[in-house]
């Protein structure tokens, strides 16, 4: 079989095999297709799309993989690279796909929107504009402000409420950031937090931050957490992500303050070993008491539950006996799970009930319990603590 490389009319260098510490094979790309991979490379930063694409090709360098030319396959946010391995481990990408479906319609899609200070009517507001990168230039302090959405209804009510937690998490004066044409950036996904999807693009505009050098505040709010930690959880299992598309120590700039998490792998310990694992500062973790989809406040609900169905409290007929924790752990997340506000906190499969009728016969975590109901499954999570 023919090497890649030994076809140089047929074929362009365009990332080369030991160009980074990561970088264990070369790739190269069709001639005619050449122009287009070295646009790719130089224009990435402004378009978070273009940076999945380039991460990907790179990915290719240490990808494993037969070397007998056959046509492989990988896709990617918004289409597939279709490529080949040659027997010396050269990759060929012979053909960039693009699915034209990312491109965004509607207005309440999942990407980067600006937040503008609206002078005239002295509020936040969000910009209508769907973007594709992070405005780096635009700094406060020396530094530049995003903000990771949890769940909001609306784009334009995270872009409203996420400018208090900003201020509160970086101690920022109010007269000093309310002023005409300045903004923060928002990364807006209604749902789906805990999808590959959006995490690949949280990880692009990380890469892209650190490839500039750009010094970023991020305040990662609700749900929103589950997506950063995702994101940085690709960047801890592939160096080379930084690595090959940033400088180094670049990730000593971004500064991360979690408001409100929620999702898988958002536990304080968690968090702080992921930033440090990652080399990103982590500024501070605040959250309501309240919120019982905080996993650090389930473990400390699911204890206190524990000692009040010991208590053997009764409502309503019902007896809160002896359970086991793993029952009272199951019912307390199908509970969670329902998301109906009505229920009060209720663990029916295993028999425990706090309702109206008893609330106010516990102690004091009993009685703050049922304060959590209105941040939990109502909206208390998404102002600041």
């Amino acid at each position: 079989m023919t090497s890649i490389s030994q076809l140089n009319r047929t074929w362009h260098l365009i990332i080369r095999k030991g160009e980074s510490a990561n970088v264990n094979r070369n790739v190269y790309v069709l001639k005619q297709h050449y122009p287009l991979w070295v646009e790719l490379k130089r224009t990435h930063t402004g378009n978070y799309y273009k940076t999945i694409i380039v991460r990907t090709a790179y990915q290719l360098c240490s990808m494993a993989g037969a070397r007998n030319g056959e046509s492989k396959s990988l896709d990617l946010e918004g289409g597939s690279l279709h490529y080949t391995i040659d027997s010396n481990g050269d990759v060929g990408i012979y053909l960039l796909e693009i699915d034209a479906s990312i491109a965004p319609s509607g207005n309440q899609n999942a990407g980067v929107y600006r937040v503008d200070y609206d002078q005239k009517h002295e509020k936040w507001k969000t910009n209508n504009e769907f973007r594709q990168h992070l405005e780096l230039d635009h700094t406060w302090n020396n530094n530049h402000y995003a903000a990771v959405g949890g769940q909001f209804e609306t784009k334009e009510a995270a872009g409203r409420k996420l400018i208090e937690h900003i201020r509160n998490a970086y101690r920022l004066i109010e007269r000093d950031i309310n002023k005409h044409n300045n903004h923060y950036s928002l990364f807006w996904q209604k749902d789906q937090h805990s999808s590959d999807k959006h995490a690949s693009i949280m990880l692009a505009l990380l890469q892209q931050a650190m490839a500039k050098d750009a010094r970023v505040n991020w305040l990662v709010h609700g749900e929103g957490a589950g997506t950063f930690v995702n994101a940085m959880k690709k960047l801890s299992a592939n160096p080379q992500y930084q690595s090959m598309m940033a400088h180094e120590e670049s990730q000593q700039y971004q500064n991360v303050y979690f408001s409100n998490p929620r999702g898988k792998g958002t536990r304080k310990e968690q968090l702080e070993s992921l930033c440090k694992k990652v080399g990103f500062n982590l500024m501070g973790i605040n959250h309501s008491p309240y919120d019982l989809k905080n996993p650090d406040n389930q473990r400390a609900a699911l204890k206190e539950a524990g000692l009040i169905a010991a208590k053997g409290i009764v409502s309503g007929g019902f007896v809160a006996g002896l359970i086991s924790q793993t029952s009272l752990e199951k019912s307390f997340h199908s509970v969670l799970g329902a998301g109906d506000p009505t229920t009060a906190v209720a663990f029916g499969a295993a028999g425990l009930v706090i309702a109206n009728d008893v609330r106010s016969k516990l102690g004091g975590y009993g009685r703050n319990l049922w304060k959590g109901v209105g941040s939990t499954l109502g909206s208390g999570n998404q102002s600041w603590a």
